[in-house]
C-alpha cells in the first residue's frame, strides 16, 4: 500500500435492532496506526445495523481524508453499503432517491450523507465485502469497537451485517 492510500475496516452494530430502545454504535478500525481508529454511538431516532453501517462508511471516508490519503478502501460487512456505492447511488441521485418501485429510498439521509462525503473528499473510494464471521482481525477489531460504542452486549444476531438488513426491509433500497 502507497503512503497516499491505506485500507480501513468498518462496522456497524445495534443492540436491539428492530426493537424499542435499540441502540446502535459504528466503528472505522486502521490497522496502518490503530490509534487513530474512530467510533461512537448513532445519533438521531434511527437506531439500526444498517444506519450504523452507512455511518461507520461515512466515517471512514472522513477518516481517510483526515489522513490525507488520495485513495482508500473500505472493508465492510455490507453488502447493501458495498452496493449502494458501486450501483445504486449515482441512480438514486439523478432519480431523487427513488427505488424502482418509485418509493422513497430507505435511509436515504445517511445514504446522501455518505455520497456527500465521498465527493467531497476528492480520494478515490472502494469498498471490499467481507465476511461477517470469517475471523479477520481487521473486521473484527471494527465489531468490537462498534458493540462498545453501541453501549450494550445484547445483540441478537451480531453486528451490521448488510445482507440480512436490507432482505428484512422488503428490498426498499433498490
Amino acid at each position: 500500500m502507497s503512503r497516499k492510500s491505506t485500507v480501513v475496516y468498518a462496522d456497524g452494530a445495534c443492540s436491539g435492532n428492530g426493537q424499542p430502545g435499540a441502540r446502535g454504535g459504528y466503528a472505522v478500525y486502521n490497522p496502518e496506526n490503530p490509534s487513530k481508529s474512530v467510533s461512537g454511538p448513532l445519533s438521531g431516532p434511527r437506531q439500526t445495523n444498517i444506519e450504523a453501517g452507512i455511518k461507520a462508511a461515512t466515517e471512514a471516508v472522513r477518516l481517510g481524508q483526515s489522513m490525507g490519503k488520495t485513495s482508500l478502501t473500505v472493508k465492510t460487512d455490507s453488502e447493501l453499503v458495498k452496493n449502494a456505492h458501486e450501483q445504486y447511488m449515482s441512480k438514486w441521485e439523478s432519480n431523487g432517491y427513488r427505488n424502482s418501485r418509485n418509493k422513497p429510498v430507505a435511509n436515504q439521509e445517511a445514504f446522501r450523507e455518505l455520497s456527500r462525503t465521498i465527493n467531497d473528499s476528492n480520494m478515490k473510494v472502494k469498498f471490499e465485502h467481507v465476511s461477517a464471521k470469517s475471523g479477520n482481525r481487521g473486521h473484527d477489531m471494527a465489531t468490537n469497537l462498534a458493540r462498545g460504542s453501541a453501549g450494550s452486549r445484547n445483540y441478537g444476531g451480531g453486528s451490521g451485517n448488510g445482507n440480512r438488513g436490507y432482505e428484512s426491509y422488503g428490498n426498499g433500497y433498490y
